[in-house]
């Protein structure tokens, strides 16, 4: 789908689970426009992003003014599943040429390549796309769905494990303890090369100052971005992919 100025927009590549959320604010409240204004607790990175995405849905126009699908996609959630569903369609026409519930990581991968879009960016796009297909109720073929089948473009790293030295065949293996809230929520991630890192504060977000709290507020969008980019690193730590509810 070209905007006013004969560029096509590029295909979404946000976390999915961060659109959903946009999306549940506009049914609340839905502004005259769609800039990156809105969203103020978010980074510059992920604005761009979301607004992005919302361009090639065909969910805004090129003057930011919502479309009427966007209203229907934020308040009728019960028929979100359906709705998506025909959107996706509408502008992934290439790429759902494929017969998806057969459809190889490979083939797959050769598509989403027409649209643009590589190395890190492709990847996280295939994430976007085959997350919300899914939620859509779009048949997907096993291969894309395992473990592993939305991140192609990412080999998986075997992680050597821990070795200490010690007497027999058998090296013990130190208990290694997480680090300790300093009394606020705290969350914690674990990255693809098996390192933890938590994020804790001392006090409720309220107390902040406006800067710090935007600042804390996008170092959370980060660890959920993270997590939303890297779901095989995620699912080894799981014992099932975290699901998003649309319909």
């Amino acid at each position: 789908m070209a905007d006013t100025n004969g560029k096509t927009p590029t295909v979404p590549y946000v976390p999915f689970k961060t659109f959903v959320a946009t999306l549940d604010s506009f049914a609340t409240f839905l502004p005259d426009r769609i800039d990156a204004s809105i969203w103020a607790s978010y980074s510059g990175g992920m604005r761009s992003q979301l607004l992005s995405a919302y361009k090639f849905l065909g969910l805004i126009g090129d003057d930011g003014k919502p479309k009427p699908e966007l209203k229907k996609l934020a308040d009728e959630k019960e028929h979100r599943g359906a709705l998506l569903r025909d959107i996706l369609k509408r502008s992934y026409v290439d790429l759902l040429k494929l017969d998806l519930s057969k459809a190889t990581p490979s083939s797959f991968d050769e598509e989403l390549r027409k649209y643009g879009v590589e190395g890190d960016t492709r990847r996280k796009a295939t994430a976007f796309f085959l997350t919300a297909a899914k939620a859509a109720g779009i048949p997907l073929s096993p291969l894309l769905t395992a473990r592993g089948g939305m991140a192609t473009t990412r080999p998986k790293v075997n992680r050597p494990k821990p070795r200490v030295e010690g007497t027999g065949n058998q090296a013990e293996i130190p208990k290694v303890t997480p680090p300790q809230s300093t009394g606020g929520p705290g969350k914690t991630i674990t990255l693809e090369s098996g390192i933890t890192v938590t994020l804790s504060t001392s006090a409720d977000l309220f107390s902040m100052t406006k800067a710090d709290r935007q600042w804390v507020l996008s170092l959370l969008d980060m660890l959920d971005q993270y997590e939303e980019e890297h779901p095989q690193e995620v699912r080894d730590e799981e014992n099932e992919d975290e699901e998003v509810e649309v319909a």
